[in-house]
């Protein structure tokens, strides 16, 4: 059944905003911290974060790129500002997220999650690694460039580090897409052999489709492989 809830624009820090949905239903819940796609904090993901709400979580979506949205054909532009968005300022945008809520009596940020796609699904891996024990589970979308062996496109490299894996302390859920022609197998095979190696709690699982199966506003949608790959990520945060 549906729950009710409501949503809301935060102010988390001077300039910076969040976008907030809660569930209405008295008490606290846990936390969930949702990073977009590079096409920036649009509808699309406003719809995530309510769904997300509706089964029992709070939600709030850090507006990384202040404002600006760009189209599912602008693939461009979105990458231009992606690529000068640096570390720091992401982990900022997060942190003082999740302490803007840190007062509000429905959320119990003790309990807090993250989950990204595509982009975000790469941020929802580094910000498990930087907040270690301050998060309890992380799920990550096909998220790009988590072990590439050379910088990227965007100029990223490997979150593979020493330094990384040491301060993770939350089990991970990552899902791709078997015909992903973004992210290889090969990608994969390090990740799982990095985080083995280091003793880490994860789960890496195939979909049926192509990058960013999950999207329901994209081409690439394809609905068996998104309910699935849902309901994994809502078992994963069972735990929360």
């Amino acid at each position: 059944m549906t729950r009710d809830i409501s949503t809301s624009w935060h102010e988390t820090a001077p300039g910076r905003r969040a976008f907030y949905a809660r569930p209405t239903k008295s008490g606290k819940h846990p936390l969930i911290v949702v990073f977009f796609e590079v096409f920036g904090l649009n509808e699309h993901f406003q719809h995530v974060a309510s769904q997300i709400a509706e089964n029992g979580y709070c939600a709030v979506v850090p507006d990384l790129f202040d404002g600006k949205v760009f189209s599912y054909s602008d693939i461009q532009a979105a990458m231009n500002i992606a690529k000068d968005l640096k570390s720091d300022t992401i982990m900022e945008h997060i942190t003082q997220s999740i302490d803007r809520l840190n007062d509000q009596p429905e959320v119990d940020t003790r309990r807090c999650g993250l989950i990204g796609f595509c982009m975000g699904g790469r941020i929802s891996f580094m910000a498990a690694c930087k907040l270690g024990s301050r998060i309890k589970a992380a799920v990550s979308f096909y998220g790009g460039s988590i072990a590439p062996t050379v910088p990227d496109r965007m100029g990223r490299t490997s979150l593979l580090t020493e330094e990384n894996l040491s301060n993770l302390s939350a089990p991970l859920f990552l899902a791709y897409g078997s015909q992903d022609t973004h992210i290889p197998p090969e990608e994969h095979a390090r990740i799982v052999e990095a985080l083995g190696r280091h003793k880490k709690r994860y789960t890496l699982a195939l979909f049926d489709g192509p990058h960013a199966f999950a999207s329901d506003r994209r081409e690439s949608y394809r609905p068996a492989a998104a309910a699935q790959a849902w309901k994994m990520a809502y078992e994963h945060f069972s735990a929360l």
